[in-house]
């Protein structure tokens, strides 16, 4: 009678997640996974990065990822329902890869020659143009550079997430991750050219730490996602690609007047480049109104401002941009390529 009892709680139980909303069953299961790979990590934290150590931890990981592949496979809700449920799948994979990655990079303690310059800044101060022309110019000088964009393409909660805002932590975590596997991958292939330079048109600091906090400020995460988020970006810190060289973009007065002046510009800079650009108007969304574009420059003075309080070991060049002059300008442009070519010079 007992184990009968049992069997018909357990089934209840399973009932009872299914009927959960997808959302909050996958920040359960995102929760699950967080505590499980910290745990593991504390479990085996006495133990050297070798081959031993990663077999300990995939033994360790294997019946969670049973679980975890059975509870996707489950056949309810209708057809939009179980390829999310896959598309999931695809993220927690991704997290067990880095994880592992974490063993893995702590074994090879490989410096890698090529240095790698990435960029902090709102939408519209001007990151693409500026980086692209840097590029130009480091080719033209017989530079060997590598030029990396943030591979956006392919995420399946992206378009929802602007709509609605139960996929906004999917959505968010799908490009964390993504934009990490890329960038390590990206240095596993650099040593076939052996380029000198690696240059992105953005960084981890601006699609990790800003956007999330942009999302948390206007409500797209809550306090338990954003919460969730940033576990799982401490989590994950120790396989970021370490950048020699992050240059920010910020207003010239650093005060609400200037940084409304700044946001003024910024609109324009938008504006300019979504008439051009047809393949970026989802940008739209983000910069139609001035306090959005005013919140993502309080956000990048406070990540710059963290950087100097809490003496990250991160090396970064403060530039002070006008918006309107980097599309507009190209004298103006030239100014700020000579100014990170000094500062590469340094490094």
């Amino acid at each position: 009678m007992k184990e009968i009892r049992q069997h018909l709680q357990d089934r209840w139980i399973k009932i009872k997640e299914r009927l959960k909303p997808p959302n909050v069953l996958f920040r359960e299961r995102l929760v699950r996974t967080i505590d499980l790979l910290s745990a593991c990590e504390r479990t085996y934290q006495n133990i050297p990065a070798g081959p031993q150590k990663q077999q300990f931890i995939s033994r360790f990981l294997e019946d969670f990822w049973q679980d975890l592949c059975q509870e996707s496979s489950i056949k309810t809700g209708n057809k939009k329902e179980r390829a999310d449920r896959q598309a999931e799948m695809k993220i927690f994979q991704k997290i067990f890869k880095l994880s592992s990655l974490k063993n893995e990079l702590q074994t090879k303690k490989q410096e890698t020659p090529i240095k790698r310059i990435g960029f902090l800044a709102t939408l519209g101060a001007g990151k693409s143009i500026v980086s692209r022309a840097l590029v130009r110019k480091l080719k033209k000088d017989g530079e060997n550079v590598l030029f990396k964009k943030e591979p956006y393409l392919g995420n399946p909660f992206w378009r929802r997430s602007q709509k609605d805002k139960k996929f906004m932590l999917r959505s968010q975590v799908f490009f964390l991750l993504t934009n990490l596997l890329s960038q390590l991958e990206k240095n596993n292939n650099t040593t076939r050219n052996n380029p000198t330079l690696l240059i992105c048109d953005t960084s981890i600091y601006t699609d990790a730490l800003m956007w999330a906090r942009w999302y948390r400020n206007f409500g797209y995460f809550d306090k338990d996602e954003y919460a969730i988020y940033e576990r799982l970006f401490k989590l994950l810190t120790p396989v970021f690609p370490q950048l020699d060289l992050l240059v920010i973009f910020t207003p010239e007065k650093n005060s609400l007047e200037g940084v409304d002046e700044y946001a003024e510009k910024l609109i324009t800079g938008v504006n300019r480049r979504l008439k051009k650009v047809k393949s970026r108007s989802q940008e739209k969304r983000f910069t139609h109104n001035i306090k959005y574009l005013r919140e993502q420059t309080m956000i990048v003075l406070a990540i710059m401002s963290d950087f100097v309080s809490e003496k990250k070991d991160v090396n970064f060049l403060n530039l002070v941009v006008d918006p309107i002059k980097v599309y507009r300008n190209p004298k103006y442009r030239k100014e700020i390529i000579g100014r990170i070519r000094d500062e590469l010079t340094r490094l």
